[in-house]
């Protein structure tokens, strides 16, 4: 990611972006490949756009000791082993190293030389947002590869895949506040698919201390698991650390635009009795209309099209960009005054334009809503 040109104008606020160009060494595309949905690209258009906030690089990779709260040893010398040893090519199609836990199937889940760099580096920026955080502070996690699909083992055989994500960024960043003495600790995760391993992680750890909260589309069919909207997991009431609202699709029930965002205002309410003394925010931006993320899978001539799905219908959700504004002002406005909050990037590609690329200006128009919100020091819960 390129730095701000020295002639801007720092903005007048307390919000830090934590970034690196460690980031951008995840390679998702092999040569003459069109693009991948989670490609370096949606890093820098991103960045590109918050050039005038002061940001932090000089922050270590996450170190194995916080990796291991979340993720086990196997899974973690699996992946570095890609890196140090240098043996696997940077664009995998096939589902590697048995059963280390690392998936990329079809190119579900790329990984190769640079990932273990960029990942390490983006729970490493995690972590230092955590780290930093003082009473009321406010920070932006602007990092790849993202990281609430990636479980213990980083592959979950049941949801089919790691959906772009390596190493939990949240979950480390949740788990060394909780080790740090941090009061309570909520994460609030609204990307159009549920957080399953980061809502796994939070059921281990089953503290009183610990909220996971996760607004998504939810399409189940319990005949046949695969035919679930990615992962399939993530139904209502399972856990007392958990508080899940699943939305159904557009091309089910019409209104789930609407349905996602008082969702989120639901959680809030769960949010403001839990009264958390640290916030993280899994900020996905992939239930945006047009993002690849979130767009109906299904075709009029799907042999396996369930009779209440509308193919016709593409949008799972369409959320506007001002709507990430909307929803992350009331999550702001129930917290404790000098509770701190730390929003980690994690979904949100762009909307496919064709030609194998993804445009990005919606995405860029979502993730500034909710980054001005997250700055505005009004408690508003409008």
């Amino acid at each position: 990611m390129e730095q701000p040109p020295a002639k801007r104008q720092r903005r007048d606020t307390s919000l830090v972006i934590y970034c690196h160009d460690d980031c951008a060494r995840h390679v998702t595309t092999g040569d003459g490949d069109a693009e991948h949905q989670e490609s370096p690209a949606r890093l820098a258009a991103i960045a590109a756009a918050l050039q005038n906030y002061a940001r932090r690089r000089d922050f270590a990779p996450a170190s194995r000791e916080a990796l291991l709260r979340v993720h086990s040893a196997r899974y973690l010398d699996a992946v570095s082993s890609i890196e140090t040893r240098g043996r696997l090519s940077p664009m995998l199609r096939t589902r590697v190293l048995g059963e280390s836990g690392v998936d990329a199937a079809a190119g579900a889940t790329p990984v190769g030389p640079g990932t273990w760099t960029a990942a390490t580096r983006a729970a490493g920026a995690a972590l230092a947002a955590v780290r930093a955080a003082t009473p009321g502070s406010r920070a932006f996690v602007l990092v790849r590869p993202p990281g609430h699909h990636a479980m213990r083992e980083g592959y979950d055989v049941s949801a089919g895949g790691c959906g772009f994500c390596v190493l939990g960024n949240a979950a480390v960043a949740a788990a060394e506040a909780l080790t740090s003495g941090e009061p309570r600790v909520a994460i609030v995760d609204f990307d159009v698919h549920h957080g399953n391993g980061t809502e796994a992680w939070a059921v281990t750890e089953n503290s009183e201390r610990l909220l996971y909260a996760s607004v998504h589309l939810r399409e189940v069919y319990p005949e046949n698991s695969s035919l679930d909207f990615f992962p399939g997991t993530g139904a209502a009431g399972q856990h007392p650390s958990v508080c899940n609202v699943p939305v159904t699709p557009n091309w089910i029930e019409p209104g789930a635009r609407e349905r996602f965002v008082a969702a989120v205002k639901e959680i809030s309410r769960k949010l403001a009795a839990f009264g958390p003394s640290l916030l993280i925010i899994s900020a996905g931006f992939d239930a945006l209309e047009g993002d690849a993320g979130q767009l109906n899978p299904w075709t009029p001539d799907d042999p396996d099209l369930p009779p209440n799905v509308s193919p016709e219908v593409l949008d799972g959700v369409g959320l506007r960009p001002e709507d990430y504004g909307t929803m992350t002002r009331p999550l702001l406005g129930v917290i404790p005054e000098k509770a701190s909050v730390v929003s980690i990037l994690e979904g949100g590609y762009g909307r496919p334009d064709g030609a194998g690329g993804f445009e990005k200006s919606g995405l860029v128009a979502a993730a500034v809503a909710h980054v001005e919100a997250l700055d505005s020091r009004s408690h508003s819960s409008s």
